[in-house]
């Protein structure tokens, strides 16, 4: 080796040991970042507030599965950069690299949030995207490939963080759901002739059981998906939703058009303007059902409703609902005879 090639290496070798401290400064405060996203994803979050291309990733597989197992990786990445830097920063790289490319992608599509910490605090893509992308350029400026020297691992200390990661989204978040509701096709309703409100299972005077009295379920789910089409609510009583479950639909016109949604929801809203401004649509009743969500009155983008209405309220979950709106059902007799997709809907499985 040649004088000039030995002093190149040298060279080299000192630029590389400046870098080392800079390259897990990097890590460390990416590693950082994403155990700070995640940690309130995990305890504050819901599976609604993943962006709308991991929902669709693997359509078939549960939703809030797919959200525990999203904070486990998180999690588990997050670790790696302050035990094993050098086994964390591809990791690291490739995952900023993905944020940033989906970042981009929710501008373009005009998002205004993007779900990073769950729905506990909302934060617009492009405020994001400057972050991510800040810690994305810094991993790539110190190069901790070319600089992170070899360390013993700690095993020990792995094996219980690691543990940590996948263990804690499968506690922290109960991924149940209310099960679906028994039918009560052939039963009649507490609003029959002869049928009080308060009603129980009995044998009224034609013979035909009656419907027990609706009661809230005792034990309310963390999160509960909403998708008339999926869950297959055409051809039911509405009280045989999971809808049914939560919201006591003989309270409501059982002949009329039931929408399902938010008014944080500009679908939403374009779809009431519509009704609104025409004369057929807006001759008939509705029965607008909201899902709340939290701190929606600052978020308002329903301000018209159909000229004939009643609103009912879902009860608030605490970690809300999962489902694109608006979803239209045409309901006689209290049996869904239609289910329609809204804009909002239609957008989201595309």
């Amino acid at each position: 080796m040649t004088k000039a090639a030995t002093s190149a290496r040298h060279v080299e070798k000192q630029g590389s040991k400046r870098r080392t401290p800079w390259a897990r400064a990097a890590l460390g405060a990416s590693g950082a970042w994403v155990l700070a996203v995640s940690s309130v994803k995990l305890f504050k979050g819901s599976p609604s507030d993943l962006p709308l291309m991991v929902q669709n990733f693997i359509g078939d597989m549960d939703v809030g599965l797919k959200f525990q197992l999203v904070v486990g990786i998180e999690l588990s990445v997050a670790f790696l950069a302050f035990l094993r830097p050098r086994w964390a920063w591809p990791l690291l790289v490739g995952m900023f690299s993905l944020f940033v490319a989906m970042l981009g992608k929710m501008i373009l599509d005009g998002e205004t949030s993007c779900g990073c910490f769950g729905g506990a605090i909302k934060i617009q893509p492009a405020t994001m995207l400057a972050v991510d992308g800040a810690c994305l350029a810094a991993m790539l400026f110190t190069r901790p490939w070319s600089c992170l020297p070899a360390t013993p691992v700690r095993w020990p200390l792995l094996v219980v963080a690691l543990g940590a990661a996948w263990t804690l989204p499968f506690v922290a978040f109960k991924n149940e759901q209310l099960p679906t509701p028994p039918s009560t096709a052939g039963q009649g309703t507490p609003t029959d002739p002869g049928q009080g409100p308060g009603s129980v299972q009995g044998e009224p005077q034609g013979g035909a059981p009656v419907a027990a009295a609706w009661k809230l379920p005792d034990k309310l789910p963390q999160f509960q998906t909403i998708n008339p089409a999926k869950q297959g609510w055409l051809g039911k009583h509405l009280r045989d939703t999971p809808m049914g479950a939560l919201l006591d639909v003989e309270l409501y016109p059982l002949d009329a058009t039931w929408i399902l949604y938010r008014i944080t929801c500009d679908h939403c809203a374009k779809e009431f303007q519509e009704i609104a401004g025409d004369p057929e649509r807006s001759a008939k009743l509705y029965v607008v059902v909201r899902i709340p969500e939290p701190d929606e009155e600052k978020f308002r983008q329903v301000n018209v409703y159909p000229p004939i209405y009643q609103e009912a309220v879902l009860p608030p979950l605490p970690r809300g609902y999962f489902g694109q709106t608006p979803w239209m059902l045409e309901v006689e007799a209290g049996v869904v005879k239609q289910v329609t997709a809204g804009e909002g809907v239609e957008q989201a499985q595309k």
